[in-house]
């Protein structure tokens, strides 16, 4: 689901500000580089045609509420002409698991994708609440 919402920015190192639902949630998310290919682990793997992917990302809670979400629910990367959904488990350490932000502080992790080993990342989408928030940031890349 894309939120009501669509923000812009090209290219990593810019960031936006996408609200979340509750009130008081504005989390400032900078997406930074690729791992990629990512490393998987020795029991994680793609499937032969695959590669996984990851793009390394900061979050800021710049708002006045508790921001805490799987924001992995929320991100999607258009590769290849179609849009892909995060992996649960992470391909690129640190991943971002379940961040919980109290206003003022920031982390960075991984949000870890698996696409088809010809395609590149065309952008990275993320709508926070789980993908049902009322804003999507969209940051288009020229790799």
């Amino acid at each position: 689901m894309v939120g009501g919402t669509i923000k812009r920015a090209a290219g990593l190192g810019r960031p936006l500000v996408l609200r979340g639902a509750r009130a008081g949630v504005r989390l400032r998310v900078t997406p930074l580089s690729f791992v990629d290919p990512a490393p998987g682990s020795k029991y994680f793997q793609p499937i032969s045609i695959n590669r996984f992917v990851a793009i390394r990302v900061e979050l800021e809670n710049v708002g006045s509420a508790l921001y805490l979400d799987t924001t992995s629910n929320g991100a999607r990367v258009d590769a290849g002409g179609r849009l892909r959904r995060a992996l649960i488990i992470d391909a690129a350490e640190p991943g971002l698991n379940r961040p919980r932000l109290q206003p003022g502080q920031r982390q960075t992790g991984t949000l870890s994708f698996e696409i088809p080993k010809t395609s590149r990342v065309a952008s990275l989408r993320l709508t926070l609440d789980s993908d049902f928030g009322p804003e999507t940031g969209i940051w288009s890349f020229s790799r």
